[in-house]
């Protein structure tokens, strides 16, 4: 009897493990994803980047008033917002890395701007795609420059 206990709580502690296993594969393919597979230095340097995009465009959203001010824009007034940046990218590490994140920070806002405005895409990418035309087929939702 004590070793059907035994055996038991051996079945329930390999059913358990089993099941964090899986947990950690998924969290695995997520990171996978999130980073491209890259080697693990790039990763990092990735994740980085994607923090301090994430906090410019907290900054951005404070001081403009986030999503209702963005949705006031069109293409040509993000294409100007991005352009008067990339004319700051001269300058100490600091500043360009700082510049380079509200062109980033611009081009998501601008982005989200888009998906609010005009719908999502049709088929929303699970990988990234080679050609950005790949996101955009004829008939999506996405306008297209001018249209």
């Amino acid at each position: 009897m004590e070793n059907d206990n035994e055996i038991n709580e051996l079945r329930e502690t390999c059913r358990k493990l089993q099941a964090r296993n899986a947990e950690l594969e998924a969290w695995v393919q997520q990171v996978k994803f999130v980073v491209g597979g890259a080697p693990i230095q790039q990763a990092e340097n990735r994740v980085a980047a994607f923090d301090l995009i994430k906090l410019e465009r907290k900054r951005q959203d404070e001081k403009w008033g986030g999503p209702e001010h963005d949705d006031e824009h069109e293409a040509d007034d993000w294409q100007r917002f991005i352009y008067t940046h990339t004319d700051m990218l001269l300058g100490d590490l600091p500043t360009h890395r700082k510049q380079l994140a509200r062109i980033a920070a611009l081009a998501v806002a601008a982005l989200e701007s888009s998906l609010r405005k005009y719908g999502s895409l049709k088929a929303e990418p699970t990988e990234p795609a080679d050609n950005l035309s790949d996101y955009a087929e004829a008939g999506d939702v996405m306008p297209r420059g001018g249209e």
